[in-house]
Formats: C-alpha cells, structure tokens, sequence
C-alpha cells in the first residue's frame, strides 16, 4: 500500500497520486523482519560480550538474532544483558563456535 504524507490515508497498490490532493504517494516502508519461531536463545551475557558473539557467529555466515533483557546500566541506558539466537538447526554449529 502506499501512503499520502499529507492526507495520511493508505491506497491500494497501483494509485501513485493521492486522488484527494494531489501529491505523489510514498511507498509504504518495508516491514520489520518477524523473528522466526525457529530461533533460539544460545547464549546469555553481558552486552558487550554479546555482541562480541554475535560477531563471531556471523562471521561464521550463521543468521542471528538479539532480544534485551529488562535489566539496564543506570547511567547509560544500555542493557547489562543480552541474549543471542540462531536459527535452531545452527545450534549444535553455533555452540562449537562459541565453545559452549
């Protein structure tokens, strides 16, 4: 669907000017990537630790995921954990990679 950033009124696909008012229409913007049911926590850390995994992992060519947890650092807003997924057919790969 497209959008009118004037009217703020969504058109089907195929309309490229806003019958209302006259303005091209934007593009409607890609959709978040939905994580896969087949993700699964492989590892929990500290956040730099994480993302030092994560690294690892992709290097590798293994697809990841984060979520946060709820804890954060007072000061800076960043979390103190994270945890790390890969898709759960590259755990056993993901495990030898990080030494798990």
């Amino acid at each position: 669907m497209a959008l009118c950033l004037d009217c703020k009124a969504d058109y089907i696909r195929g309309i490229t000017v806003c019958p209302a008012c006259g303005r091209p229409l934007e593009p409607e913007p890609p959709a978040e990537p939905e994580l896969s049911a087949d993700f699964v926590p492989v590892f929990t850390a500290r956040y730099a630790t994480g993302l030092a995994a994560q690294a690892s992992l992709e290097a590798a060519g293994l697809e990841t995921r984060t979520e946060m947890t709820d804890d954060f650092v007072a000061y800076s807003g960043t979390p103190f954990r994270l945890i790390l997924l890969v898709r759960e057919r590259d755990l056993p790969i993901a495990r030898s990679i990080l030494r798990l």
